[in-house]
């Protein structure tokens, strides 16, 4: 074959496999539409979201709404995770307790902050924070901004990775298609090694957001997601994204509350004030061996030398962290006086026979532990009372998850009294014992802990010259 006609062939080859791709309409590239949806989206640099989810088919509680909180300011961001109805996330004794119409913890909230170089998570029942370097971070940011923009509530990622990285485990070659119908944009994503399509349909009159996505294989739509929007601010943003599966049940379903894009009100960054750190909260910071203090605009510092700043008067503690140990101190007390309904008075009358739900043994063993622990390293009066406070709210965790026990306790220690045989008894006491492991998981990995980054290096060494006696076992 002489070179000509070499050419003409790879020109013919060319034009055949042209008119098969204008056949279809797929190409290698990235729709107009696609592009300015996802610009839609990353423009979204300052904005205060609160928002919603609910997944009723969850395997642990399903039909539960939690609640969260997104703020962006330039490259920072954050998200709260301020609960469930009622203004809490988690619950003692976990999602079966729940389940059992267990109460939960009050003003329960996780938030996480992360910037260019490092990331912030505050556990406000906790009392206590934690610092890492951004590519450190064991947390993952949620990107309310994704939305509405995949067929699955897929949110742990940023736009860009959201858009064309999806689904992720995909590496296969993506071919795009548009076309506009009735003034609707519809995009196709093509996965042709296993006749897969992610299909948008994008409004330019609604700053180019998808009203609709579909996941579709083999021409059967399996998981959809369908959108409203609202003009917040010059820009649009969904109020709310339902999510259905291949039968048409709606499966997921998120709600935006109250958004506040671009406003004057909005900070141009974020600091980890912002998500509710204050001067004086115990924060552990990655790498190192003893957790630290707290101070606003300041790195964390070492006990002591908090410490020796408060005496001189350079720092306060912040008032809020005084006044939520208060509130924990009084919940406890409250706890203690027994009060059981909601507001605050004396328990429903029961039984005269009825067993105790919180055996006395219990408390005086953790206060015990306590005391020696505070003994044994000669805290000081801020440690002592940072102690009782971790106590106190470990107790409450406590007598909060044996609530939820309550009935199951009782008519276990009643057929105790009855005195059954002894393979019957034998039964129910590894029945109680398993019910009780959250107690002592509370003991362990909570109370004992806690307690245990309180002491400084210094108070350590100290207690190591004492006698073993009196180490609290």
């Amino acid at each position: 074959m002489t070179p000509l006609l070499v050419v003409l062939a790879i020109v013919q080859a060319a034009l055949v496999g042209a008119g098969q791709a204008a056949e279809d309409g797929f190409s290698l590239d990235r729709p107009s539409a696609l592009q300015a949806m996802e610009q839609a989206r990353r423009s979204i640099t300052r904005a205060d979201i609160r928002w919603s989810r609910t997944d009723y088919f969850d395997q642990f509680a399903p039909g539960m709404r939690k609640q969260y909180r997104s703020r962006f300011a330039g490259s920072d961001s954050a998200f709260d995770n301020d609960g469930v109805d009622g203004g809490i996330y988690g619950v003692e004794g976990g999602i079966a307790a729940w389940r059992e119409g267990g109460k939960p913890i009050p003003e329960s909230r996780n938030a996480c902050l992360f910037r260019e170089t490092d990331a912030w998570m505050l556990e406000t029942d906790y009392l206590i924070g934690e610092t890492s370097s951004r590519e450190k971070s064991p947390y993952v940011s949620l990107d309310v901004r994704n939305i509405g923009l995949l067929p699955v509530p897929h949110l742990a990622a940023s736009v860009a990775e959201a858009i064309w990285n999806y689904p992720a485990e995909d590496s296969s070659e993506r071919l795009y298609r548009q076309r506009i119908r009735d003034g609707i944009y519809e995009v196709e994503l093509k996965l042709p090694h296993n006749d897969t399509l992610i299909r948008w349909e994008i409004d330019p009159s609604k700053g180019w957001n998808p009203v609709r996505s579909q996941y579709v294989y083999r021409g059967r739509i399996f998981t959809e997601c369908r959108s409203d929007y609202v003009l917040e601010g010059g820009t649009w943003f969904p109020t709310g994204v339902t999510y259905f599966d291949i039968a048409g049940n709606i499966v997921t379903q998120l709600d935006v509350e109250s958004r506040e894009i671009g406003g004057d009100r909005l900070p141009d960054s974020l600091t980890p004030e912002s998500i509710g750190f204050g001067t004086g909260m115990q924060v552990k910071v990655d790498g190192a061996s003893e957790v630290k203090v707290f101070v606003a605009g300041k790195p964390p510092v070492a006990s002591d030398e908090y410490l020796r700043l408060r005496k001189e008067g350079a720092v306060q503690t912040d008032p809020r962290l005084i006044e939520r140990g208060k509130e924990l101190m009084r919940r406890s007390q409250l706890a203690a006086a027994g009060a059981e309904n909601s507001g605050g008075g004396p328990p429903a009358a029961g039984p005269a026979s009825q067993p105790a739900i919180v055996p006395n043994k219990v408390d005086d063993e953790w206060e015990r532990y306590t005391r020696e622990f505070i003994h044994r390293y000669a805290l000081d009066s801020e440690q002592r009372q940072k102690a009782q406070l971790i106590l106190h709210e470990c107790q409450e965790r406590r007598t909060t998850y044996l609530r939820t026990k309550k009935d199951a306790l009782n008519k276990i220690e009643m057929k105790l009294l009855s005195k059954p045989a002894d393979s019957e008894k034998s039964r129910v006491t590894e029945q109680v014992a398993e019910m009780l492991k959250p107690v002592e998981r509370i003991f362990e990995e909570q109370l004992k802990p806690r307690l245990d980054r309180l002491p400084t290096r210094a108070q350590r060494e100290a207690a190591k010259k004492d006698a073993p006696a009196n180490n609290p076992k």
